[in-house]
């Protein structure tokens, strides 16, 4: 894929929750149900049998074969844990004419192979809380 000089960004993988919590309690609910549901890969409901909204796991994209000239090719913002962008990873990424940082990172991590500009690498996930 070529891209050349577009609007505002090459690649864009922007996931931004709108749940909203109203107590602590179902704040810390959200949260140890959306870390159950990370480690086993099973759905689980709410206590009222609800999706939880907002609540969008990326994980496992591939991004291959983009070559371009664009000021920011990438754009790639996530929700904090237990939401973040999970194994994003870019193959042979190439772009020109771009300002620093090229690529933002927020909340998305994953690894990359012949990928330019270097700030457009994917971090690497540390898991801080074991």
């Amino acid at each position: 894929m070529w891209l050349v000089d577009p609007q505002a960004y090459a690649v864009d993988v922007d996931i931004d929750s709108d749940h909203f919590v109203s107590s602590a309690e179902e704040k810390e609910a959200v949260h140890q149900r959306a870390m159950r549901q990370r480690a086993t890969g099973k759905f689980e409901p709410s206590a009222r049998g609800q999706a939880t909204l907002g609540t969008v796991h990326v994980n496992n994209v591939v991004i291959r074969n983009v070559t371009g000239r664009a000021t920011t090719p990438g754009v790639f913002k996530c929700n904090d844990a237990p939401y973040n962008c999970m194994n994003i990873t870019l193959e042979d990424f190439h772009f020109t004419n771009y300002t620093d940082p090229a690529c933002t990172w927020v909340d998305a991590y994953g690894s990359g192979s012949n990928v330019e500009p270097a700030s457009c690498m994917p971090p690497a996930y540390n898991d801080t809380s074991v």
